[in-house]
């Protein structure tokens, strides 16, 4: 199979993907640092919502790496006590400098949020290997590896998705851009999800 075969399987079986209500890449990448979701009640008891706010907005600021896109958008969750909204609907679509800013976030995805964004990894991975080796891949490959065995971040995949993942992993397999350790651990994530497609 060749990348551009590959390029029209992922165009054409995740197009109609969407994030659901499910958490966006940035928030669950806050969440990371902060153990919170915007549009979650408080817990401190010693201070009031609009203390917790407070506090809320001034840790949101304190992430400098974020894009000052997210930031606005977040504080005004964070004043609405609401999810953030998503700025990328298009699962083909979505920056590589928006997976790769928020990468940490790939480890506390929701299946439905994971199918949302594996498109745009495999596209972004396929044009552009050097560039995004070692950084967004990487994070959204190790939670197939880091998996437990029923895999179930790979819930809301169809056949048709399976299938195109499984050919997206045996391709990058052979190529010689992919370093050796990555390829390990290609190998591990495309066993563990022959195995749960086969049960």
């Amino acid at each position: 199979m060749n990348k551009e075969i590959l390029l029209t399987q992922i165009k054409q079986e995740f197009k109609d993907t969407t994030l659901g209500d499910a958490y966006t890449l940035a928030e669950e990448d806050y969440a990371d640092t902060s153990h919170w979701h915007f549009d979650e009640k408080h817990i401190d008891s010693n201070l009031t919502r609009e203390e917790w706010d407070k506090q809320e907005i001034e840790e949101m600021i304190k992430h400098r790496w974020w894009l000052p896109e997210e930031i606005e958008e977040a504080i005004k969750a964070i004043k609405e006590k609401r999810k953030m909204s998503n700025r990328f609907p298009n699962p083909l679509e979505i920056p590589y400098l928006y997976l790769n800013k928020y990468r940490v976030g790939f480890i506390f995805l929701k299946p439905q949020a994971y199918l949302f964004y594996t498109p745009s990894i495999m596209i972004h991975k396929l044009c552009n290997p050097d560039y995004i080796d070692g950084f967004s891949f990487n994070s959204w490959l190790n939670v197939l590896v880091l998996e437990k065995d029923d895999l179930n971040i790979l819930s809301y995949f169809s056949k048709k998705q399976f299938n195109v993942l499984i050919n997206f992993l045996e391709y990058l397999i052979h190529l010689n851009t992919v370093d050796e350790f990555d390829k390990e651990n290609i190998q591990i994530a495309l066993k563990k999800i022959q195995l749960f497609k086969s049960e």
